[in-house]
C-alpha cells in the first residue's frame, strides 16, 4: 500500500505527508509548511542522529537505519 500520500487530483502530485514541509504545489490543496519541533538533550551515550527524508524510511526500517550507521561507524 506504500506510505500515506495526499493528491491534488487523480494524476498528482502525490506527496507523500512527511514530504510536504515547502512544498507549495502542497500549499494549494491545503498543507502547511509549519514544521514539528522536538528538543531531545543530547547525551554522551549518543553517537549519531539521523535525519532522513521518507524516501529512506520506504525503504528501510528505523532499526535498518541505526545498524547501517553502526557499521559506518565501526569502518
Amino acid at each position: 500500500m506504500g506510505p500515506y500520500r495526499v493528491w491534488e487530483d487523480e494524476e498528482g502530485p502525490g506527496i507523500t505527508i512527511t514530504r510536504t514541509l515547502g512544498d507549495f504545489s502542497a500549499k494549494r490543496i491545503g498543507l502547511i509548511s509549519v514544521p514539528e519541533i522536538q528538543q531531545v538533550e543530547l547525551t554522551q551515550m549518543d553517537q549519531f542522529i539521523i535525519i532522513a527524508s521518507d524516501g529512506v524510511w520506504e525503504v528501510m526500517s528505523s532499526g535498518e537505519a541505526v545498524g547501517y550507521c553502526i557499521e559506518q561507524i565501526k569502518q
